[in-house]
């Protein structure tokens, strides 16, 4: 996973994607996904990390198309 240094908004316009809020499933905080990220064939945003583990991070995730996931064309 990388963490890509855009603004949320031309993350979001690009992708489609939009800030989503849950509550920890072990917890209960609630975590807002709000930060860009690129996996291999996705790209979305991830809430920060808090006291539960990377485990329970909340994710939104778009798959893109095959031409896209090469690392090197990530803007």
């Amino acid at each position: 996973m990388i963490l890509v240094e855009v603004s949320l908004s031309t993350w979001c316009d690009k992708y489609g994607l939009t800030v989503e809020q849950e509550p920890c499933v072990k917890c209960g905080k609630l975590l807002v996904a709000d930060v860009p990220v690129a996996l291999s064939g996705y790209r979305g945003l991830k809430s920060q990390s808090h006291d539960c583990g990377k485990e329970y991070d909340h994710f939104v995730l778009v798959p893109i198309k095959e031409e896209e996931t090469e690392w090197r064309k990530i803007k």
